[in-house]
């Protein structure tokens, strides 16, 4: 089980189109550089970044509190 994990998270404004609205282009853990971005859907469109750190926790099982992440 997951008790902390580090992201580099990678926004992608230009597919949205939408003003401040994004996707997420790609997402990996900062230490070991492992692929997560299977754990949301790229195609949907955000507004606020808790929104996506929200579904990453509910999806690995572990709190927010857990997650820290940096946007790249």
């Amino acid at each position: 089980m997951i008790k902390n994990i580090s992201l580099n998270i990678h926004l992608d404004y230009g597919k949205a189109g939408t003003g401040e609205m994004f996707q997420i282009a790609s997402i990996e853990n900062s230490e070991t550089n492992k692929d997560f971005t299977n754990l949301i859907d790229v195609g949907e469109h955000h507004d606020d970044i808790k929104e996506v750190i929200e579904e990453i926790s509910e999806k690995l099982e572990i709190s927010i509190d857990c997650i820290d992440y940096d946007i790249v």
